[in-house]
């Protein structure tokens, strides 16, 4: 049995369109009895629910794999806790109601600053953020992807409002619940060692392929997302390196389609 770790913004899809036919495939991988498929993204704009929804809308069958994200790692760190907590939530209605739907806030508990991906961001949720680092909260991010690549180009992400907290109120992240770090890591790490062969598989050297480097994984970067050639170093370099996804699965499966057009002008590229 093999297993795939994926990621989506800019490995199998951009904005809410995937990128060629990497929404079937992965969807024909996951139907097999050959392949597990996880999807590992660090994208916390919705909870955790709505996420595998949207992921549904955009083709992947919620049958066909199963999501790991930060928010995911964050609640089983939750239950490691024997403190109780008052956390803030940064983060978009979505994202609140899900966290707070496993998590009620205790008053005169310690206080946290947990910030994610807030589209829905305003200036009244970054001072009350402030006042809490004032009054000595931790500071604690769902994930620090500084942007989020989509089809008309990078968006701000949950890094660039946590780096914003940093400079004004000169208070350092002390958690973090996203790839590439140490929770994220120990949470696949458990799933790793039921297969025999795994692979993970995307768009960012930082992120993704710095993840599965750690975990000994096969490292698959996509040039569809955020990460160019030119910005391979000795410092994490991945396994292969593909155009896009569809090209790796071809050669994953051995696969050769000569009569679809959109294969003509991919190439494997090392």
């Amino acid at each position: 049995m093999k297993a795939l770790f994926l990621d989506v913004d800019g490995t199998l899809a951009l904005g809410g369109n995937s990128i060629g036919k990497a929404i079937e495939t992965t969807n024909k991988l996951g139907s097999s009895d050959e392949f597990d498929i996880f999807i590992t993204t660090n994208n916390t704009s919705l909870g955790y629910d709505e996420t595998k929804e949207k992921l549904s809308k955009l083709g992947l069958k919620s049958e066909n794999f199963e999501l790991i994200n930060p928010e995911l790692v964050f609640r089983n760190y939750l239950l490691s806790l024997s403190d109780s907590l008052d956390i803030l939530i940064i983060g978009t209605e979505s994202l609140s109601k899900s966290i707070e739907s496993y998590y009620k806030p205790k008053q005169h508990s310690k206080r946290v600053v947990l910030v994610g991906f807030d589209k829905e961001l305003n200036y009244g949720k970054l001072v009350e953020a402030g006042r809490y680092l004032e009054a000595g909260a931790s500071f604690w991010t769902l994930h620090q992807d500084s942007f989020c690549p989509t089809e008309y180009g990078r968006i701000p992400d949950a890094g660039s409002i946590a780096k914003l907290l940093e400079l004004v109120y000169d208070s350092q992240p002390s958690i973090d619940f996203g790839k590439p770090n140490e929770l994220y890591c120990e949470y696949v790490k458990t799933i790793v060692p039921r297969y025999e062969n795994v692979f993970l598989v995307g768009d960012r050297l930082n992120t993704d392929i710095s993840f599965g480097n750690r975990l000994g994984l096969n490292t698959v970067l996509v040039l569809t997302g955020d990460s160019s050639i030119e910005d391979i170093s000795l410092a994490i370099t991945p396994s292969c390196i593909y155009e896009d996804i569809n090209i790796f699965y071809s050669d994953l499966l051995n696969i050769k389609d000569d009569n679809d057009p959109s294969f003509t002008h991919r190439k494997r590229l090392n």
